[in-house]
């Protein structure tokens, strides 16, 4: 029997079939909702050929492309789609996932489909060219990113024997010329695609266990067992002795990074006590006395994180620390490793845990585990057949998901800490400072790096002194009771001329948490650049004080904090425990109102910013995006010119005024109404005290694009190194109403499946193609994206338009089952308190009040006709009026035209030639 939490209404049954396939059946009693399902195949890319490397991804590709019962190519995801649905699939070092969502009413047909890619895929050859430039754009979509290529600079610097040595992604000259490809496609899927080393799982809505049973037996029996063995259980621990030596790796962004890595046995028999979780929580600990808290102190690094490197496999699991670096870090390197080491030997020369510390690790995972927060039913069974090959069925919740600790085990976290040592390490250093020392090229991905030798690390003393385990934590919860219902849907409880409060009672699932949410209205908000980025600048610092202060210990009794700077205020959530809730909030708008912060944690996180605003159009996907905001969206601004002011900037002008403010809050969970209340009087106290004044309005406005025109702006990609062009339309449709917000997400949905169809399998423009309704400040919209290695977005612009003139000629095809499934989508439940609340701030925060907002679409949508929606694309010049974004790869030659630059350089002269529409009041 699945072990499930106490409050879990839904039912599990593990199943073995005859053919040896294992698979969790999940049944939810609730009606509404999508059916998902994901298999998960125990072998990956560890088994691909020498010479054919990248074959198991490549497979996975094939296996959607028809199968003797279904031949069509196109007619799983187009079955899928139609039907409200996606699919994906994923191949690892040790594994080979595929998965798909639909409506609950098609799920049998859908299985039966699914199934197919296993018993009797086509895997046509003259389907492989085709599918092999999928696979090269898919490559060229990360062969620009930093942590993929250190990843791949790692495996092929170890052992050349080991099976990590291996390029997994696959490219053009990976596959394409080999003669054999077709023949060893088919044998790779008869020798390794065995039922015995699948394992399932199912979750449907409404469906009863016996029928999901009779389904997935039916379905999935006739698969093949090979009888193999479990793979991968001896290839050994691949060797990362540095032998005295250390990595520096040239990077594609402006990063400065230190990441220190070990590879270990593996540790899946010591699931019941987890030694990884204990000692990757207090390696990754933020609070005083960790590694961060002291780097960041003496202005030595901005950030932190460790956990496991790469995927874990029945031959080892990987443990890594990443630190992120100031300039001044990078120059005292060896003072950033001689913290790290020194904390290990505290670990080390402890013996035996922290027993406070490992308890309340332990209390909060059992409190994660019980009082569970759903996740969306795709991701949940991708998980669990993920976690069935490696726990035991009644541990694959406990085990895979919320790496429970059951019991405490002071001789794993030793042996565990065995490995963890100077000797063992693998110390890569990335930065641009060392683009002229490096004298290697990585094979695949053209990494450039040098190998140095280690110089001797000192010990000293005084940094032991400042290194500790965290203190006790004060945020802990302790009562977990249910309040009563007081009001089901948002009203407003308070409001004065400085503090707007809402409020509702959420306790559907069953859940002792509550979300809290808060918006400081502050007039001018972003009306400069330099206003723009002073706003960037208080949000990160408040954000890492408030961190270093108490909110990294709160984060370990299970509260979420995050403060932004968004469009026009800063906007401060916190989610967690109730019973804590109240009083960490009081104390989060207390430290923003009585603190102030140093010096030392403003020049950090203007060091942070500057690399992030250098990086923030490196990838053209996001150059596009960030540039069709800045037109759009009136007070946005192009991040080099952000990167202009903020490097001129001093730590004495980061000012802004706080205390003249429109406060407003949200409350919902399980909280009673008098907390709300009370946060409101202690928020105006602060400002009274602060002596604030009232906002009298605020209204940032949006770019009212005119009828028949189409604008372009043409812009040079930032990376020269990078080969991908990128193409964006964005057609802007009127005021986001119910009914304007619903056709645009039912012109999404017919699209969507035919645009990746048409432009990306067929036309092999690209891999990456999407489509999307958009909500700009209030505005409706859609947006077709397109990036290509291949050709520039002037030809790719040609065959969007036929594309979608053609598609336009048809769209009473299959037009009902496209509104039932927009319908379907729309019915489906919120997974979570955390999604139902996030939905209901949205619409406090922009004014709308529309809490039925889905029930209302839905019933537009049900009496919506094709002549009306036709209409609707008419009216609104449907592909003749837009706003063009292109990014040119460096392989096109600079692309200049006077309108791109005249945009570029004023673009608030340029934007206000056209109307624009006022989103936002706030009175």
């Amino acid at each position: 029997m699945v072990r499930k939490p106490t409050r879990d209404p839904r039912e599990y049954k593990h199943i073995t079939l005859p053919n040896q396939l294992q698979a969790i059946l999940i049944s939810e009693p609730e009606s509404e909702g999508q059916a998902a399902c994901s298999l998960t195949v125990g072998v990956g890319s560890l088994s691909d050929p020498q010479d054919l490397q990248g074959l198991a991804h490549f497979l996975e590709h094939m296996c959607f492309l028809g199968t003797e019962k279904y031949p069509d190519e196109k007619s799983f995801s187009q079955f899928i789609s139609q039907h409200g649905g996606y699919c994906n699939a994923e191949t690892k070092w040790g594994s080979t996932s595929f998965l798909f969502e639909v409506d609950p009413e098609e799920l049998e047909e859908a299985l039966d489909r699914f199934a197919q890619f296993f018993i009797s895929p086509l895997i046509k050859e003259e389907s492989s060219s085709r599918e092999i430039q999928a696979i090269e754009a898919e490559f060229n979509e990360v062969i620009q990113n930093d942590a993929v290529r250190r990843e791949s600079l790692f495996g092929f610097s170890l052992n050349s024997q080991h099976k990590i040595n291996s390029f997994s992604w696959g490219n053009i000259r990976s596959l394409a010329q080999k003669p054999n490809l077709h023949q060893e496609t088919l044998n790779f899927h008869s020798q390794f695609y065995s039922a015995n080393i699948m394992t399932l799982c199912v979750y449907s809505p409404g469906i009863d266990m016996e029928t999901l049973e009779s389904w997935v037996s039916a379905k999935f029996a006739e698969i093949p067992n090979k009888n193999i063995s479990p793979l991968y259980t001896d290839l050994g621990i691949p060797s990362v002795e540095n032998n005295n030596k250390y990595f520096c790796i040239v990077p594609v962004k402006d990063i400065k990074t230190i990441d220190i890595t070990w590879m270990v046995p593996p540790f899946w028999s010591y699931y019941t006590s987890r030694p990884d979780c204990y000692l990757e929580s207090l390696l990754g600990h933020e609070s005083k006395g960790s590694i961060l808290y002291f780097l960041k102190q003496n202005g030595l690094a901005t950030g932190l994180s460790a956990g496991p490197f790469m995927e874990h496999t029945r031959s080892w699991f990987s443990l890594g620390i990443q630190v992120k670096l100031t300039k001044k870090g990078l120059e005292q390197i060896w003072a950033v490793i001689n913290a790290i080491f020194t904390y290990i030997n505290l670990l080390k020369s402890s013996k035996t845990p922290c027993m406070y510390f490992y308890n309340e690790l332990k209390q909060m995972q059992e409190l994660e585990f019980e009082y569970f927060e759903r996740m969306e039913p795709v991701d949940y069974c991708s998980k669990i057949s993920d976690a069935l090959q490696h726990f035991p069925a009644d541990r694959v919740l406990t085990a895979g998901i919320y790496d429970l600790i059951e019991e405490l085990s002071s001789d794993a976290i030793n042996h565990m800490l065995e490995y963890i040592n100077f000797e063992r390490a693998r110390i890569d250093i990335t930065s641009n400072f060392y683009e002229n020392e490096a004298n290697m090229v990585e094979t695949w991905f053209g990494t450039k790096y040098c190998i140095k030798d280690l110089p001797e690390i000192p010990n000293s003393p005084e940094i032991a002194e400042k290194l500790y385990y965290p203190a006790a934590n004060e945020f802990i919860p302790t009562n977990f009771n249910l309040v009563k219902l007081e009001e089901p849907k948002p009203v407003k409880v308070y409001n004065s001329d400085m503090v707007e409060a809402w409020y509702n009672t959420d306790i559907s699932y069953r859940d002792s948490r509550a979300n809290a949410f808060i918006a400081l209205f502050i007039p001018n908000f972003r009306s400069t650049a330099l206003r723009s980025v002073t706003v960037d600048v208080i949000a990160e610092v408040l954000q890492n004080d408030i961190n270093d202060e108490f909110g990294y210990q709160a984060s370990y009794a299970g509260f979420n904090i995050s403060i932004d700077a968004l469009d026009n205020c800063f906007e401060i959530k916190v989610n967690g425990f109730a019973d804590k809730l109240e009083a960490l909030i009081e104390k989060i708008m207390e430290y923003i109102y009585t603190s102030y912060p140093n010096e030392n944690s403003i020049r950090l996180i203007i060091e942070r910013l500057i690399q992030k605003y250098k990086n923030a159009n490196i990838d053209p996907k996001a150059h596009s995006r960030n540039a069709r905001l800045v037109f759009l969206q009136h007070q946005q601004y192009l991040e080099e010119h952000k990167l202009e002011v903020i490097q001129q900037l001093a730590t004495s002008e980061i000012t802004c005024n706080l205390a003249h403010v429109k406060v407003l809050i949200y409350m919902t969970g399980n909280i009673p109404k008098s907390d709300v209340s009370d946060l409101s009087e202690f928020t105006e106290g602060l400002l009274f005290a602060a002596e604030g004044k009232r906002v009298k309005n605020f209204s940032p406005r949006t770019v009212m694009l005119l009828r028949d025109q189409i604008l372009e702006w043409k812009l040079n990609a930032v990376d020269p190194a990078n080969g991908c062009s990128v193409i964006e339309i964005y057609y802007q449709f009127g005021t986001a109403t119910i009914e304007e917000r619903a056709m645009a997400s039912l012109l999404e949905q017919i699209l969507d499946e035919d645009a990746f169809d048409e432009l990306r399998t067929n036309q092999q423009l690209g891999y990456y193609v999407a489509v999307s309704s958009r909500m700009t400040r209030g505005m409706s919209g859609f947006l077709i994206k397109l990036c290509s290695t291949e050709y520039n977005p002037d030809y790719l612009m040609e065959k969007i338009n036929e594309f979608l003139r053609e598609s336009k000629e048809d769209l009473s095809e299959n037009f009902k089952e496209h509104k039932k499934a927009v319908i379907s989508k729309k019915k489906e439940p919120f997974h979570s308190l955390n999604d139902k609340s996030e939905y209901f701030w949205q619409e406090i925060l922009q004014r709308n009040f529309e809490f039925d907002r889905r029930e209302k679409e839905i019933e537009f949508l049900k009496k919506l006709k094709i002549e009306d929606f036709n209409n609707w694309l008419t009216v609104h010049k449907f592909i003749d009026r837009a706003f063009v974004v292109k990014v040119y790869a460096s392989k096109w030659g600079e692309v200049r035209d006077e309108y791109s630059e005249q945009l570029k350089t004023d673009p608030d002269t340029f934007r206000s030639r056209y109307p624009c529409y006022s989103w936002l009041p706030i009175n």
